[in-house]
């Protein structure tokens, strides 16, 4: 059994490293758009749609496998090192000769060598020593966190050198590909087994890893399918512009939801089987997250122009158009990813690949029949859709995995409504600081945060007594201000 102190200090570790990667993630974003253009990140985002479903496809599972098992042996550390060894570099040999492929596909001849060059990311990657793995079973994120965090160090300061030298996409490929290399090297120097080759358990570990390589695929083509669709249907432009403005919009739930996540795969893990245990925890997740997840979407929304003229810069103002809808995107990732992880445990993945497909094929329907698409229209069939596959979500979370949404839809319900009473609020204030500067935007999202925390604590206090979980979250509230009082 995981214990809250275990899973805290899991995600101490987790967040530790997401904030200061993300960090330094966003110093440089800031820095680069300002050295490269909107067709440098479009060109980038395609390389990196393409590396990345190949990086999908090379993926085994073989994290998972070892964290779930109950014991681990060297045999099942060096066969999932060396599958994943011989996969990758087979892919690598793939993508390369078939550069051009993609790139006359895409119409945009300059990705044949960018495709070529980052190629090299997988076979990189593939390197990796999977010792790691055995300490992410023990929740101890200390060794990942302080390679990550290292490797992120160098390839900052690589990547900004080459971009303020070469002003082109090569910075940013350059800079992933040290990144890969530091990471690989980092994860020998801090973990002391050595994996060998070997493929004794390779049909045990593909039992458990086709429903995770199967859903792998799906959730990667879920998640980049608009990237692919903006880039063949509207232009590389736009494909930098919408590759940006979701980056931004979303950077609440990337950055500070997701390292929850990770720890908690663990713990769901426990108590999968104790269905009273496992609906309360999961309750309580939701209640936590959509609290401080659907005020940002909202925040983002209203304040998508001074975000935009502040944080990107002028040459980038056709984002903000795309950042007062993509925050929405938020709501279904969260839950969506709650339920994939959920039904991995399960093993009801099956689900969820219907689930990615319906999706998909809505998606891919809606774009395909419109004409005169803009990018701001395809924007507004993404979160439509998603809206769609939220409902859809909610509904399996009843039907297969028998936990209650009645709480669930009152965690959305009381959040969204404190939210648009802030959004009104902000509505009013940006009148006042209307000036497209960082104390104007400081302000706006003060008063924001001002009353969105006033009316939801206001609501916890006054209905408290009405729902078991808001009870929970009465008492969430009171430890906070305890600690606060110390």
């Amino acid at each position: 059994m995981v214990d809250s102190h275990s899973f805290a200090h899991a995600y101490k570790w987790s967040l530790i490293q997401k904030w200061i990667i993300r960090f330094l993630g966003l110093i440089s974003t800031l820095i680069l758009v300002r050295l490269l253009s909107p067709e440098d990140f479009g060109i980038v985002a395609l390389a990196s749609l393409v590396i990345g479903f190949f990086d999908v496809l090379g993926s085994s599972g073989q994290i998972k496998y070892i964290i779930k098992k109950q014991e681990v042996t060297s045999e099942d550390l060096n066969c999932a090192w060396t599958l994943n060894l011989l996969i990758r570099c087979a892919l690598t040999v793939v993508i390369f000769f078939s550069a051009s492929l993609f790139a006359n596909y895409l119409d945009e001849p300059k990705l044949t060598m960018v495709l070529q060059a980052t190629c090299l990311i997988l076979v990189i990657d593939s390197f990796k020593n999977i010792g790691l793995a055995l300490d992410l079973k023990k929740m101890n994120f200390k060794s990942s966190t302080q390679i990550s965090i290292a490797a992120k160090l160098i390839s900052f300061v690589v990547t900004i050198s080459c971009a303020f030298y070469l002003k082109s996409y090569w910075a940013l490929i350059i800079g992933t590909i040290t990144f890969k290399l530091c990471e690989v090297v980092g994860s020998y120097i801090l973990h002391p087994y050595r994996p060998q080759l070997s493929l004794t358990k390779i049909a045990e570990q593909w039992l458990f890893s086709k429903w995770i390589f199967l859903t792998s695929i799906s959730g990667f083509m879920r998640a980049k399918l608009d990237i692919l669709l903006v880039g063949a249907n509207i232009g590389i432009k736009e494909t930098g512009l919408y590759s940006i403005a979701q980056e931004f919009s979303v950077l609440a739930q990337t950055e500070i939801i997701e390292p929850a996540m990770q720890p908690l795969y663990s713990v769901y893990s426990t108590i999968i089987n104790v269905k009273e245990k496992l609906e309360e925890k999961v309750h309580q997740t939701i209640y936590l997250t959509y609290a401080f997840l659907i005020p940002c979407c909202f925040g983002v929304s209203i304040l998508s122009e001074q975000i935009t003229y502040v944080v990107l810069g002028e040459k980038w103002s056709d984002a903000s158009g795309l950042m007062q809808l993509l925050p929405f995107l938020m709501l279904n990732f969260l839950t969506y990813g709650l339920f994939l992880t959920l039904s991995e445990l399960k093993g009801k993945m099956k689900v969820s690949l219907i689930i990615d497909l319906i999706g998909m094929l809505m998606f891919i329907a809606v774009i395909y029949s419109s004409t005169n698409l803009t990018i701001n229209d395809f924007a507004l069939y993404r979160v439509s859709v998603a809206v769609i596959i939220y409902c859809l979500t909610l509904f399996c979370f009843n039907k297969i995995l028998g936990i209650s949404i009645k709480p669930i839809v009152l965690a959305l319900v009381l959040p969204s409504i404190c939210s648009a009473i802030m959004y009104l609020a902000i509505s009013n204030s940006i009148e006042i600081f209307s000036n497209n500067n960082l104390i104007n935007l400081m302000i706006n999202i003060a008063i924001g945060f001002i009353v969105y925390s006033s009316c939801y604590v206001l609501a916890i206090v006054i209905f408290r007594k009405k729902s078991q979980i808001l009870t929970y979250q009465h008492g969430v509230i009171m430890s906070l201000i305890n600690r606060m009082k110390k």
